[in-house]
């Protein structure tokens, strides 16, 4: 990507900082995680030296800002600097809805999609175990033969939730599955019979709003769940590497996983800072021109008055 040479001449009395509404709720939520107690190695022999936390927080302060403007084929876009943390608010909601659209795709392939969810019985269990025993159990469901062949396939999320009373955890898992009729009573006993003491399960013909749920309950971070700073860290670091989201049997994979944001080649575009376009819209017609482009898809972006 070609940036300008030299740094725009701007008075600095009207320049103005802009950046993408949510970086507010990244703001706050890394204010909130730098006190946690948690926050810095006790050791004094680790002052001084960047740990992976402060790299993280230095990205999480920085998502959304730094808005710069590229022309692909002559139309102005944006391009913001993400830092892709799965607890950072605002890409999470761009994970939540590039999920939505895959999930609603992934729906449409079936020939009986069917809505199910497997639950828990409550425990004080840590939360990064519950997961990982949720995920051992339907596991073992999906390789038992009467599973096999009920089900053709199918994908599945991972939700938490979270008692703030008992500050319990709870992991249950939603899937969709391309499946012939399956009684409710004998997917709850062969539930039963893997986990020993959990039997409530839900089935139902699946919806098409079941995709943006789903993908909302993809995307949980784990810091809605924190009662307190240090908690945030708890729960990010229960989270680390476990994958929340997987495809089985003839449904194709997420192609997206790990992946949330496209890379898009713009090494032979001119970016300049959104600054220094609105600055040049003050006076020059056409830079106001691509001001209103930006704001028709952008509506946050503040007006100016014509030049």
């Amino acid at each position: 990507m070609k940036t300008l040479d030299h740094a725009p001449s701007l008075d600095k009395q009207e320049t103005f900082c802009i950046a993408h509404p949510r970086q507010v709720q990244s703001l706050e939520l890394a204010r909130r995680m730098i006190a946690a107690n948690t926050w810095r190695p006790m050791s004094p022999a680790a002052d001084g030296v960047e740990t992976s936390r402060d790299r993280q927080m230095r990205a999480l302060q920085e998502c959304g800002g730094h808005l710069w403007v590229v022309f692909v084929d002559g139309e102005p876009a944006l391009r913001f600097k993400s830092c892709h943390l799965r607890f950072c608010p605002r890409c999470s909601r761009v994970l939540a809805w590039k999920r939505s659209q895959l999930f609603e795709q992934r729906i449409s392939e079936m020939r009986r999609p069917s809505f199910i969810t497997l639950t828990m019985k409550h425990n004080d269990m840590p939360l990064r175990d519950q997961i990982q025993r949720l995920s051992r159990c339907f596991g073992r469901l999906k390789r038992r033969a009467v599973w096999k062949q009920a089900v053709s396939g199918g994908f599945h999320v991972v939700e938490i939730t979270r008692n703030k009373v008992t500050a319990q955890y709870h992991a249950h898992i939603h899937a969709v599955i391309d499946a012939r009729y399956m009684p409710q009573d004998w997917l709850s006993e062969q539930w039963l019979s893997i986990t020993g003491d959990s039997k409530i399960v839900h089935i139902r013909r699946a919806r098409s709003e079941d995709s943006r749920y789903l993908a909302k309950y993809a995307t949980k971070s784990g810091a809605e769940l924190a009662l307190d700073a240090d908690d945030i860290w708890r729960n990010v670091d229960a989270l680390r590497g476990l994958r929340l989201v997987g495809t089985f049997g003839n449904c194709r994979p997420l192609s997206d996983d790990g992946d949330i944001f496209p890379k898009q080649d713009h090494a032979d575009t001119l970016a300049i800072p959104i600054e220094t376009l609105y600055d040049q819209a003050r006076t020059d017609p056409i830079a106001y021109g691509y001001i209103q482009k930006l704001r028709a898809r952008h509506p946050w972006l503040p007006d100016i008055p014509a030049p």
